[in-house]
């Protein structure tokens, strides 16, 4: 995506002020993470995409006027009279939308992306993680004027992922494909700088498409197919699709026969849990869970590694220590 440097730089752009007082936010994670804050009350205008506007109770959606597209133009937003953009995704700030951050700026609209959002099409890739969604908490905290209650937000996330990995250290590693959106000539899936992979690293697994440098990407069915034969699905729970039409579609790749899809334990969770925000802390422990609860032949990282398309059997499987 074409743009100047500011159109990757996570975080903050714009003159420090006074806390910002009427807030745009584009995509679900930048909702929840005001909600989680305390100030989705200075939220003026917002999108409803995967889902995080409808979510929220019908009182708070009647405060929050909903944004005509996913990615507003600078139009729709100034009737808002906002002073910071809260934004989940570097599109935001392109040609077609609300334009340069620069630009923003100037007209005394500061603009936050959070670090994952930052990480589209960037020229260097440094990998998202769920400390990266405690860091933006705690820089939104002040820039929202309530850095006092971000950090004990913060406090209270990093007990829970301590608490996470003390029971899932002796998890067995296991290969996850992230199954997000299927089409006809490729799949959209997580590579190695999204949260969901670090969340997924956390509990044991480590997706088949970790070695590609992006958050999301497009694989077209034949390289899938060179990838080894997962142990476990991730479904990503959004779109035009519902998850037994996406699991459905995936099933019907002939690349991919040899997978056997229909044999493979799968997790759910809606798109807005794995992208970065403040639903990742519930995200983490859910698939702390749901990993633990796995049966112990759903296979270890290291067995049954041949690619789809050689069609591999798999090998039987220790118990779980």
């Amino acid at each position: 995506m074409p743009g100047d440097e500011l159109t990757y730089r996570p975080g903050l752009v714009g003159e420090a002020a006074a806390p910002a007082r009427r807030v745009v936010t584009i995509d679900s994670g930048p909702l929840s993470l005001l909600a989680a804050l305390g100030t989705v009350d200075r939220v003026v205008a917002a999108n409803d995409t995967d889902g995080g506007w409808s979510t929220l109770p019908a009182t708070t959606r009647a405060q929050i006027s909903l944004l005509p597209r996913r990615f507003p133009t600078l139009a729709d937003i100034l009737a808002h009279g906002p002073d910071l953009v809260v934004a989940g995704d570097n599109e935001a700030f392109g040609d077609g939308a609300l334009g340069a951050r620069a630009a923003l700026a100037r007209r005394g609209i500061r603009s936050f992306l959070l670090t994952e959002a930052a990480l589209e099409d960037a020229p260097v890739i440094t990998p998202a993680t769920i400390h990266s969604t405690i860091n933006d908490t705690i820089a939104l905290g002040h820039a929202l004027g309530v850095a006092d209650r971000a950090e004990t937000i913060a406090a209270g996330w990093r007990t829970r992922i301590d608490a996470v990995a003390s029971r899932t250290r002796r998890n067995p590693p296991r290969r996850v494909f992230v199954l997000d959106m299927p089409r006809h000539d490729a799949v959209l899936t997580a590579g190695s700088a999204a949260v969901v992979t670090d969340l997924l690293r956390r509990v044991g697994g480590e997706p088949v498409t970790t070695d590609l440098p992006f958050t999301y990407g497009w694989m077209p069915w034949h390289q899938l197919a060179t990838r080894p034969r997962p142990h476990v699905l991730l479904v990503s729970d959004y779109g035009p699709f519902d998850v037994a039409d996406k699991l459905d579609r995936l099933r019907a790749r002939p690349e991919i026969t040899a997978w056997r899809v229909g044999e493979l334990p799968t997790v759910v969770l809606p798109l807005r849990d794995t992208v970065e925000g403040a639903n990742n802390i519930d995200a983490l422990e859910y698939l702390a869970t749901a990993f633990a609860d796995l049966p112990i032949d759903a296979g270890l990282i290291g067995q049954d590694a041949g690619p789809a398309s050689q069609g591999i059997e798999p090998t039987d499987q220790p118990e779980r220590p």
